[in-house]
């Protein structure tokens, strides 16, 4: 009886050990998206506090494009050897972990900052940011004043830009930002509107034979413009416009992007339904791998100028 009762103890303790370690694997997979506002560390927080990043295969002298998971907003790091660049930082439940992110990566200081428009998930953790770490130069889209947003998170990033005197700009298209041997061009906005999605930064990198296409919450009218402008729109990576919206990634507008592969940024399971069917298929049908923010994590693009790989959080 003693020996039955002992083996009962030694399962029943093997069982609880388990569960306890199965659910604290779903809390760090999951809970940073679910709960945000918690801080919970990623996997990849784990790895890099334990010196086990997951970027640990990137070269220095390469161009690194990180999409960073942010929930349901957008937040892209671009990383050279010869300075980095950040497009949006999430909304302000992402503040933490955008700053980890950043310190992970061993971003010391950016020497650009891109706010594609002023929507609370593009801006909402970009104050932050700018009392994180030095900036060289903000840039921001060309927004008529009679359109700008009255929000409180519009007027603090306003005040930090003031109070800690960083040199802005207004992106026009023609404006190109060097990174050493990366250039970013400013193709959109073209035409002022009051619809400030479409008056989003849109963004081309290249380097060497390698380019991304960055179109912020660009929709139909936005790419539309472009499409009339004849601007080069080739690219390897596309990040989709309004994170996958239906009103965004047009047939003709993919037609002219060609695009391998397709990020998606959004949160999992948003109220917004992003992204939508009718996009999944445009981006199916353009021949482009999707991958997701919601379902992959951070997703991290390398180039050497010639070669792209690609590298996920999750599966």
């Amino acid at each position: 009886m003693c020996i039955k009762s002992q083996v009962k103890n030694n399962v029943i303790l093997i069982v609880t050990a388990v569960l306890i370690l199965l659910s604290i694997s779903l809390i760090i997979t999951y809970g940073s998206q679910l709960f945000p506002e918690l801080g919970i560390p990623t996997w990849d927080d784990i790895f890099a506090a334990a010196g086990l990043k997951g970027d640990n295969s990137i070269p220095d002298d390469c161009l690194s494009v990180h999409f960073i998971d942010v929930g349901q907003g957008d937040c892209i790091l671009i990383k050279t050897q010869q300075g980095s660049a950040l497009i949006d930082a999430g909304d302000t439940h992402s503040k933490d972990s955008v700053l980890r992110y950043l310190y992970n990566q061993n971003i010391k200081d950016l020497q650009y900052i891109f706010v594609t428009h002023p929507d609370s998930d593009h801006i909402g953790s970009m104050p932050e940011v700018l009392n994180s770490f030095p900036v060289s130069k903000i840039v921001m889209s060309d927004i008529r004043k009679e359109d700008l947003p009255t929000t409180r998170i519009y007027e603090k990033l306003l005040n930090t830009i003031y109070e800690k005197k960083i040199k802005a700009a207004k992106g026009k298209p023609g404006d190109v930002f060097e990174l050493g041997d990366v250039k970013i061009s400013v193709i959109a906005p073209l035409i002022q509107t009051n619809d400030l999605n479409n008056m989003s930064l849109v963004l081309r990198i290249s380097y060497g034979n390698n380019t991304f296409l960055l179109t912020g919450d660009a929709e139909f009218k936005s790419e539309n413009d472009i499409l009339k402008s004849n601007v080069e729109l080739k690219s390897d990576v596309l990040k989709a416009g309004h994170h996958g919206s239906k009103s965004s990634c047009s047939d003709k507008f993919l037609k002219k992007v060609e695009p391998d592969f397709a990020v998606i940024s959004c949160g999992r399971g948003n109220s917004f339904g992003h992204p939508t069917k009718e996009t999944m298929d445009r981006l199916t049908a353009a021949g482009a791998k999707i991958l997701r923010t919601d379902f992959n994590g951070s997703i991290v693009f390398v180039s050497d100028g010639n070669n792209l790989y690609y590298l996920c959080e999750r599966d």
